[in-house]
């Protein structure tokens, strides 16, 4: 029987129910939405609605069902593949979805030229393109990325071979648009990097690199060309320990979000002059991983001259203590932080509870937590999201939140010991709001669960 729509639902606007529809999920629009009515299913194939549709198969999804969505979504504009699938799934994206906006692929899918070079000739309009590096150690490959001329964003996730390099000068030669550009486990001549970084000066507000060349040249004054907002370093490791290199930081007038890895400094005070320069006051985002020296002295550097900080990530900067989240409660902007320490003990997280602007909080590797500093995290009040990672949970207050955390949103649980399921499912009824997100260890990536995507 087929369903009826009630003349209410029948004089609504088109523009207001394209944005209704823009808030439901792909499969709803695909196998519900579309087969209410005509008018339902002509207003459900606007580009405004499928501007904000996403594509993301299950891991347990067919590469023959994938191939079936794809042939009845030619107004597809998103689509992520979180498994490597077949050529028959490649060859459905070519033939159908000339529309796609946004297309990302985990590193390990291989395609040959001839997917690409249809890629490029049949979804002219792509913006977002996240492929695996291995692809482009070809230098035919790496230009036919160049040649999308719509290209927006450019994301390549690591190369199978460890340090091998790519060419960018087919980027620096098209991809006019270019706008993020993040490449990682990637190398890279000197030259033909100041060549793209000098033609996209423009346009390039997002760069993600390793610190160094392939001959061991520090990006950092080739970057300062552009006015980017973000930028992230990879295996920092790889620059010498000379201090010298520090002052380049001063050179980056326009950024608003920082990322470095593997600072290798082994004196704290290396570390703290990184951001002794004006220009680091202007900081919005700061993440810092892997920085075995980082100390209650860089957290007070970091406080005095990055008063702006919204977002703050310190994950293995195992010599901060309490001190350090004496430190952080001062800040007044800050909305979001990841720490990961074992050196934080309860009394530290009784500090938290002066960040009355916290709404997002993640906890890793912090051992010496137990029932006191628990009931702290669980009296904030404002807490939006929630995620613990290798935590020892059998002192955790479940029964509190409902009462003090009303605004929590999302909840994540990442190979820890001694999870409360049935007080989780319990937590789900008083909070039916509540998004939780609960892995073992062989499911868990710190890196994807704890880390930013991207900040395009």
């Amino acid at each position: 029987m087929a369903a009826t729509v009630s003349p209410i639902a029948e004089t609504v606007p088109t523009e207001i129910l394209e944005s209704i529809f823009s808030y439901s999920t792909y499969e709803d629009v695909l196998h519900s939405i579309q087969n209410v009515c005509s008018r339902w299913r002509q207003v459900s194939q606007s580009s405004r609605v499928w501007k904000h549709l996403e594509y993301c198969p299950k891991m347990d999804t067919g590469c023959k069902q994938i191939v079936e969505m794809l042939k009845v979504s030619p107004k597809l504009q998103n689509l992520i593949l979180k498994k490597e699938c077949d050529d028959s799934v490649l060859q459905a994206i070519t033939d159908n979805c000339a529309e796609l906006k946004k297309l990302k692929m985990i590193r390990q899918q291989y395609f040959d030229f001839n997917f690409m070079k249809d890629l490029q000739e049949q979804c002219t309009k792509i913006e977002y393109l996240s492929i695996g590096g291995k692809v482009l150690e070809n230098l035919d490959m790496c230009k036919a990325v160049g040649k999308f001329t719509n290209l927006k964003v450019l994301i390549v996730t690591g190369l199978v071979a460890a340090f091998d390099s790519i060419s960018l000068r087919p980027l620096a030669e098209h991809c006019k648009k270019l706008e993020h550009f993040e490449f990682r486990s990637i190398m890279f001549e000197m030259c033909d990097l100041r060549n793209l970084l000098y033609m996209r000066k423009e346009t390039l507000t997002t760069l993600g690199i390793y610190c160094c060349s392939e001959s061991g040249e520090c990006v950092l004054p080739a970057v300062s060309v552009c006015k980017l907002k973000s930028l992230s370093l990879f295996a920092y490791w790889r620059c010498d320990r000379d201090v010298n290199k520090i002052k380049h930081f001063g050179q980056l007038k326009t950024l608003k979000a920082l990322t470095i890895e593997d600072l290798p400094y082994e004196e704290s005070d290396l570390i703290r002059k990184i951001f002794e320069n004006e220009n680091m006051s202007q900081l919005k985002k700061l993440s810092l991983y892997n920085s075995c020296y980082f100390d209650d002295n860089v957290t007070d550097a970091i406080f005095k001259n990055c008063p702006m900080l919204q977002t703050l990530t310190l994950e293995r900067c195992r010599n901060m203590t309490d001190d350090s989240l004496k430190i952080l409660c001062n800040f007044e902007e800050l909305t979001s932080l990841t720490i990961s320490s074992n050196d934080i003990i309860n009394s530290g997280f009784l500090h938290l509870q002066d960040m009355h602007h916290l709404e997002c909080l993640r906890i890793a590797n912090c051992c010496r937590l137990s029932k006191k500093g628990f009931e702290c995290i669980a009296n904030l009040s404002k807490l939006r999201e929630l995620k613990l990672w290798r935590q020892d949970l059998a002192e955790f207050p479940w029964n509190s939140i409902p009462c003090h955390m009303k605004y929590l949103r999302c909840l994540g649980i990442y190979d820890c010991k001694n999870v409360d399921m049935c007080a989780i499912e319990k937590l789900k009824r008083h909070l039916p709001a509540l998004s939780v997100s609960c892995q073992e260890s062989e499911q868990c990536d710190f890196r994807r669960d704890f880390r930013w995507d991207h900040w395009y």
